[in-house]
């Protein structure tokens, strides 16, 4: 059975790959590289904290010296962190990393890093900053190339590793085929099959499941200042990821909900041009845009039927009134059909190559339906 002496502090949820990776800890048999796959937002990036920090102290540990955490190893240079960074002015492959670009992009590469070690739920985010360059795997080989205590235990993290281009692909290759002693590779990625079938064979791979709500509300509490009302209306729709949850999140304004509002006072009026002109304009042909207005709208009816009883908490609250109108004007409206309308929309608007503009007309004349299925007039106001 794993030991009671690893610490997954902050780390939620993903019991299997805690028990699987305690396993490794506990034995000291420790794969030269890792690779931890899933979708964003689920635990990867802490997990690579976590594991590395275990590893090096449990060390440190057997040694008789202080157990270290993941901010005091990074500085003292036993775990290296690398992601992607925005390339320099005349920058070429030979360059340090940072050494063509700005003061001001360097500053905040350290604010987004410090950021990042602080809150492994975050996201990092550097303007530019599409590909992990080759120059960022040449600095890790420098870096191992350094003399270190005997024995000293190294961890590399290497956070969207799928952001490698090619060349620091096969760069990385080169060091897998013959690794430093005492020094660990993790690979974070939400694409695995983005890296060289070469890196996967000499890796192994640790598939991560989503989350469950209360882990995410786990999450969100440790990690984000954000109060649980905000939030909690929209835990069903995050798909199981922190970062799908923050996402809607910052979609979900008061604007929004008032675009929701008259969104169907359009429809259910017959100006149909306009409830298109509000979405298109509300999409900027981006199927998430698409998606997050769907969710809302899911959210809207799920609140018709909730405020038919009193007692339920609504995320739509503020807007009482033309609720009750709605609820009034379409009581026998069954939302479980019109729910599974939004469901096919969503499971439509996920695939790629989508015409969102044809989906948009679509969802118009299928809320248009309201008026005749279950009211049979035309002209009605819900504000």
């Amino acid at each position: 059975m794993p030991g009671s002496s690893v610490n997954w502090q902050g780390f939620y949820g993903q019991n299997q790959v805690k028990y699987f990776l305690e396993i490794l800890l506990n034995s000291q048999t420790i794969p030269q590289s890792l690779i931890f796959s899933g979708y964003s937002g689920v635990g990867k990036d802490c997990a690579a904290y976590k594991f590395a920090e275990n590893f090096i102290s449990l060390g440190r540990e057997s040694k008789g010296e202080s157990w270290l955490d993941i901010e005091s190893l990074i500085g003292r240079g036993s775990i290296i962190l690398t992601y992607a960074l925005p390339r320099g002015k005349n920058e070429d492959q030979d360059d340090h990393p940072l050494e063509k670009l700005t003061a001001k992009e360097i500053e905040l590469i350290k604010e987004q890093q410090k950021q990042k070690i602080l809150n492994p739920y975050s996201e990092i985010l550097i303007p530019g900053a599409n590909q992990i360059k080759i120059n960022s795997i040449r600095e890790i080989v420098r870096i191992l190339s350094l003399n270190r205590g005997k024995g000293e235990r190294v961890v590399v993290i290497i956070l969207e590793a799928d952001l490698m281009n090619e060349p620091a692909q096969n760069s990385l290759l080169k060091i897998l085929e013959e690794p430093p002693d005492n020094t660990t590779f993790i690979l974070t990625t939400s694409s695995v099959n983005s890296l060289k079938e070469t890196i996967l064979s000499r890796s192994w791979t640790v598939n991560f499941g989503t989350l469950s709500e209360d882990e995410i509300t786990g999450v969100i509490n440790h990690y984000f200042e954000l109060d649980y009302n905000s939030y909690k209306d929209f835990l069903p729709l995050s798909k199981g990821s922190v970062t799908h949850l923050l996402d809607i999140i910052g979609h979900s304004s008061g604007d929004v909900r008032n675009l929701i509002i008259e969104l169907l006072r359009f429809i259910l009026t017959g100006k149909f041009n306009s409830a298109f002109k509000m979405v298109d304009e509300f999409c900027e042909n981006e199927p998430d845009n698409f998606l997050f207005l769907l969710e809302l709208l899911t959210i809207w009816f799920r609140d018709v039927e909730r405020s038919k009883t009193s007692g339920q908490e609504l995320y739509f609250a503020e807007f009482a009134v033309p609720m009750e109108k709605f609820r009034n004007r379409y009581n026998k409206m069954n939302v479980r059909v019109l729910q599974s309308k939004l469901e096919n929309y969503k499971r439509i608007a996920d695939k790629t190559n989508v015409n969102l503009s044809i989906l948009i007309f679509n969802l118009i004349y299928a809320l248009a339906d309201i008026n005749y299925l279950y009211s049979g007039l035309t002209g009605y106001e819900i504000n």
